[in-house]
């Protein structure tokens, strides 16, 4: 077996560098399968975390949502993404996301910006490419 860094932003949060990048290029790849033909793909993001990691509790988590959520939008714009709309499952520990993005790329790259990083190496997090209903009723005609 070979030897695999591991990339941590937390004491909660130790993910081979290698996986997270397969599991992203995974993701990723289906960008060019599932969303063809759409213009601007919508992108559901799920991220949970533990009782241990939630900002109720956790200064440090508490920081980085913070930082998260205060640069949220200006970061999307950046990448030429629109914040659909987010909200919180408090008891269940869970966030949703939907971004409007133009591509695959640009969430790629909005994920990498170093608040974002930050705020996700807290979470067990799931991004997903998703159509509308009306968007797949389309589809079956």
């Amino acid at each position: 077996m070979r030897n695999r860094k591991l990339v941590s932003h937390s004491a909660h949060s130790h993910v081979p560098d290698d996986t997270r990048a397969l599991r992203i290029l995974f993701i990723f790849a289906l960008d060019a399968y599932f969303l063809k033909g759409s213009n601007m793909p919508l992108f559901l993001q799920t991220a949970r975390h533990s009782t241990e990691s939630c900002p109720m509790h956790n200064e440090k988590v508490k920081k980085a949502f913070s930082d998260f959520t205060n640069k949220m939008g200006k970061l999307a714009k950046k990448h030429g993404i629109k914040v659909v709309g987010a909200w919180a499952s408090m008891p269940e520990h869970l966030i949703v996301v939907v971004y409007d993005v133009p591509n695959a790329e640009a969430m790629l790259k909005f994920s990498m910006e170093p608040e974002v990083m930050e705020w996700l190496s807290y979470q067990t997090t799931e991004n997903r490419p998703v159509k509308t209903i009306e968007e797949v009723m389309k589809l079956l005609k």
